[in-house]
C-alpha cells in the first residue's frame, strides 16, 4: 500500500485520476512515482474445469428442486380449507431414519404456517427470484418472477429480527427486477423501514427500539437461561447477517444523515462484537457464541460492557456452534466488502481463519477427512468428543457466502488470500457432490443433504438434523452466483489510498470513476482516521468530485480510500 502526499489548493477543475495540487517536494514527487508503478490487482479467479461443470450441474439441479417444491406447495396449500393454516413456506426435510412413523413421505419438506414465526420463511422467496436470474427463456423467466411475487408478498409484514433473510434478500431482488419506478419504489421503502428499526436507540423503561448506544451494538432485551433470570440486553450471533439490512439500505437511502447512521451503526455493531468475543475467549481468534449479554443497568458500574455468554443450539454456552459462527462470517465479511473498513477487514480475517482451521480438512493426525471443508455442527464437540459426528452444510453454505464476498474486496496479494480462496473451492466442491448435493439417487426435496438443524447433543436439542434446510439452499445458491460472477467478472483495481494534507482553507476535488466508491477520511495525527461523510459513487466518467463537509473540529489531513462499486 503506498500513499501520495501534497498540499492541496482549491480549484474548479480536476486532474484525471489526481487530486489538484501545488508542486510536489521531491519526498511527495517520489511518492507519486511509486504509486504510479504500483501492480494493478484483480479478485478473478482462474477457471477450474470440474468446479465450474459442478457449478452449473448444481444450479440446474436447484432449478429442478424449486420446480418441484412450488408444486408441492401448491397442492398442500389446494387442500387447506382454512387460509391462516396454509403452509406457506419449506422449512426442513422430513428424514424418517431419525422421526420414523411420521405421515409425510421421507425427504419431503416440513412446512411453516403462513401466520407463524418461521424465521427463515425469506430464504425460498429468494431463492425464486434467484431462479429468475439464472433462467435464459424469457418466458421461464417472467413465470419466475411471478412465483417469487407470490412468495414474497407474505413477507413483506415481517417486523422479527431476522431482517436480512426475511427482507433485505428478498426485496432487494425484487426491487432490482421491479417492472416499473412505483414497484421499485414500493420494495426500496420495505427495505428502508426494517432498516430504521435496526437504528432506533434503545429505551429500557419502554422496551423499545433496537440500538444500544452504549454498548454500540443492536439486538434485544431477554432474560438469562440461567439462574437468577435477570434481564439483559442480548445480541445474536445469528443477527449477524442483518448487518447487510443497514449497509445494503445505506446505498439506496435519499437522506445522506439516515445513510450515515446506518453505515456508523452497522461498523459499530461489527467491531463491538468482534472485540467482545476477542476479550473474552482467547486473544486473536474469534469464535463466536451465540448469545452475548450486556448490562443495561443504567446506574450499574459496568453498564453498557458485556457480561454473559450462553448458547443454544451448540453443544455448551462456551463453545463454538458451526453455524454461529459462519453466520458471524457472512456478516463481518459483508461489513467489509460495503465499506472496505480496515479494521473489519481483520476482524473478517480472524473469524474466517478460526473457521477454516477447525475443518474436517484440518483436523489433527489421524483423524483427518481430506479435501472435507464441510464443518462439524459444533467445533467444541468434534475435538472433544467425536471427530466422526454429523455435520451441518447450512454451516458451510453461508460460511462460503460470505468468504466469497471477502475475496471479492481483498487484496490478492494478501497472505491469507490464496489460502481462503482454496477454502471456498473446497467448500463448492464438496457441496456440488454427493453426498451433500441432494441429487436424484436421494429422497430430500431439498438442494443440499446433511444440514444439521437442532442436534441431539445441542443445548436445544430436537431431531431435525441430517437433512435438508431451505435457509442452506438459500446461501449455496447465493454463493455460487457469487463465486460464478467474481470469476468471469472481475471488479475494477481498486486504487490505493492517497492522503493530502489541507491548509486553513481549500478544497479537495477529484476525477470520478463511475464504477468506483469514494470515501474521505480525516485524521489530526495520521494514527486515528475517521469517515468524513458517506462515500460517494463516481458519475459519468471523468466526472470531479468533491470532499464532503468536514466533520466538527479541526482535522487537517485527509485520506481518499477507494474500491469498486458494490453489488447488491
Amino acid at each position: 500500500m503506498c500513499f501520495c502526499f501534497f498540499n492541496a489548493t482549491r480549484s474548479e477543475t480536476a486532474e484525471p485520476e489526481m487530486f489538484t495540487r501545488k508542486p510536489l517536494s521531491p519526498l511527495a514527487a517520489v511518492a507519486v512515482a511509486l504509486c504510479a508503478m504500483a501492480p494493478a490487482s484483480s479478485a478473478a479467479f482462474a477457471p477450474e474445469p470440474l468446479l465450474d461443470d459442478r457449478i452449473e450441474t448444481a444450479l440446474a439441479l436447484a432449478k429442478d428442486k424449486m420446480l418441484a417444491t412450488v408444486d408441492f406447495l401448491e397442492a398442500v396449500n389446494a387442500e387447506e380449507t382454512d387460509p391462516a393454516r396454509i403452509p406457506h413456506f419449506p422449512q426442513y426435510t422430513i428424514n424418517l431414519d431419525l422421526t420414523p412413523g411420521r405421515d409425510e413421505p421421507d425427504g419431503t419438506w416440513h412446512t411453516a404456517r403462513g401466520n407463524g414465526g418461521f424465521w427463515a420463511r425469506g430464504s425460498f422467496a429468494a431463492l425464486l427470484w434467484m431462479m429468475a436470474e439464472i433462467e435464459e427463456d424469457p418466458a421461464q423467466r417472467a413465470q419466475w418472477q411471478a412465483w417469487a411475487k407470490t412468495w414474497s408478498e407474505p413477507v413483506r409484514a415481517y417486523t422479527g429480527n431476522d431482517m436480512t433473510v426475511n427482507n433485505y434478500a428478498v426485496f432487494r431482488r425484487w426491487m432490482d427486477h421491479a417492472e416499473n419506478e412505483a414497484e421499485r419504489e414500493e420494495q426500496r421503502q420495505t427495505i428502508l423501514e426494517l432498516a430504521r428499526r435496526l437504528v432506533e436507540p434503545y429505551d429500557r423503561h419502554t422496551n423499545t427500539g433496537r440500538f444500544f448506544e452504549e454498548a454500540g451494538i443492536y439486538g434485544y432485551r431477554r432474560r438469562t437461561t440461567a439462574e437468577p433470570r435477570t434481564w439483559y440486553f442480548h445480541a445474536f450471533i445469528d443477527h449477524s447477517p442483518n448487518l447487510e439490512q443497514l449497509l445494503g439500505a445505506s446505498w439506496i437511502a435519499d437522506d445522506e444523515a439516515e445513510a450515515l447512521d446506518f453505515r456508523e451503526k452497522a461498523v459499530s455493531h461489527a467491531l463491538n462484537i468482534h472485540n467482545t468475543l476477542n476479550a473474552n475467549r482467547n486473544p486473536g481468534e474469534s469464535g463466536s457464541w451465540q448469545r452475548a449479554y450486556f448490562d443495561w443497568e443504567e446506574f450499574s458500574p459496568s453498564y453498557g460492557e458485556f457480561v454473559l455468554n450462553e448458547g443454544k443450539q451448540g453443544w455448551t454456552d462456551a463453545s463454538t456452534w458451526s453455524r454461529g459462527q459462519s453466520w458471524w462470517i457472512y456478516g463481518i465479511c459483508l461489513a467489509y466488502y460495503h465499506t472496505r473498513h480496515p479494521q473489519v477487514l481483520e476482524a473478517a480475517r480472524e473469524a474466517v481463519r478460526y473457521y477454516i482451521d477447525r475443518l474436517p480438512d484440518r483436523y489433527p493426525g489421524e483423524h483427518r477427512q481430506p479435501g472435507v471443508f464441510v464443518p462439524a455442527w459444533d467445533f467444541d464437540y468434534a475435538y472433544e468428543v467425536d471427530f466422526g459426528t454429523e455435520y451441518d452444510t447450512s454451516a458451510a453454505a453461508i460460511a462460503a457466502a460470505g468468504m466469497v464476498r471477502l475475496l471479492a474486496a481483498m487484496d490478492p496479494a494478501d497472505p491469507d488470500y490464496t489460502d481462503f480462496g482454496e477454502a471456498l473451492r473446497g467448500t463448492l466442491l464438496n457441496l456440488t457432490e454427493a453426498p451433500f448435493l441432494a441429487t436424484e439417487n436421494y429422497p430430500e426435496m431439498s438442494i443440499l443433504r446433511k444440514g444439521g438443524y437442532h442436534h441431539p447433543a445441542s443445548l436445544e436439542p430436537s431431531s431435525a438434523y441430517n437433512n435438508g434446510l431451505i435457509w442452506g439452499d438459500y446461501f449455496f445458491v447465493d454463493a455460487l452466483l457469487k463465486y460464478r460472477k467474481l470469476r468471469d467478472n472481475p471488479p475494477p483495481v481498486s486504487q490505493a489510498p492517497v492522503l493530502a494534507y489541507l491548509g486553513d482553507a481549500g478544497e479537495l476535488r477529484w476525477s470520478a470513476r463511475a464504477d468506483m466508491v469514494y470515501q474521505v477520511e480525516t485524521s489530526e495525527d495520521l494514527r486515528d482516521w475517521h469517515d468524513a461523510g458517506m462515500p460517494q459513487f463516481g458519475a459519468a466518467e471523468g466526472e470531479g468530485l468533491a470532499l464532503p463537509a468536514a466533520p466538527g473540529g479541526d482535522p487537517r489531513f485527509w485520506r481518499l480510500r477507494v474500491w469498486p462499486r458494490p453489488e447488491r
